[in-house]
């Protein structure tokens, strides 16, 4: 990037950023994204089943986060490269669990269908 004469290193909004995240508590920075990459990611697949969720469904939606969940665990016997961290764990099961409740019923299936 510098080829260019960008420097994302001196950006005024790149500097506020880092100012604003200090604020922000460590679990918004390093746990909620992987809660909310799983929330995504059920999400889709619930939506490309059409909500009719049989065993094969029910085996590739919960492939992705059941993966997650265990690299952590490999983390903690240190199996996995990386620091074993509860939250992570915590916000992966948030994240595959919510999009199920969200979902449950036909009226929150309607307007999310409609929508998209």
């Amino acid at each position: 990037m510098a080829f260019f004469g960008w420097d994302f290193q001196s950006f005024g909004w790149r500097k506020l950023a880092l100012e604003q995240s200090a604020k922000l508590p460590q679990w918004t920075i390093y746990s909620l994204p992987d809660g909310l990459w799983s929330f995504s990611y059920v999400c889709l697949l619930l939506c490309l089943w059409k909500h009719e969720i049989g065993t094969a469904a029910l085996f590739w939606i919960l492939l992705a986060p059941f993966l997650a969940i265990l690299s952590e665990f490999g983390q903690l016997f240190h199996i996995v490269p990386g620091t074993f961290d509860l939250v992570d764990i915590l916000l992966y099961l948030t994240g595959s669990i919510l999009p199920f409740l969200i979902f449950r019923n036909n009226s929150n299936r309607n307007i999310y269908e409609n929508h998209f």
